[in-house]
């Protein structure tokens, strides 16, 4: 394998979580704006439908203002 080190056969790991990746189940759409304020909206709009009754906003000037609301957003 191109990059692995002498001696050193990596093994092939597949989980429940993998699964769908190796598998060729998953697909992936790119999304994007010309700003990273314009690509959140085009990734909310593409995953979410008009309606949802909560939603958590950071501001993406402190790095941290998103770190705090992360817990929140979790439930």
């Amino acid at each position: 394998m191109p990059g692995a080190a002498p001696g050193f056969t990596p093994l092939p790991v597949v989980s429940a979580a993998t699964a769908p990746i190796a598998n060729g189940t998953v697909t992936a759409t790119q999304v994007s704006g010309p700003n990273r304020y314009a690509t959140a909206v085009a990734v909310s709009t593409a995953n979410f439908l008009p309606g949802v009754t909560r939603v958590y906003v950071a501001n993406g000037e402190n790095f941290p203002d998103a770190l705090s609301a992360a817990p929140a957003a979790a439930r």
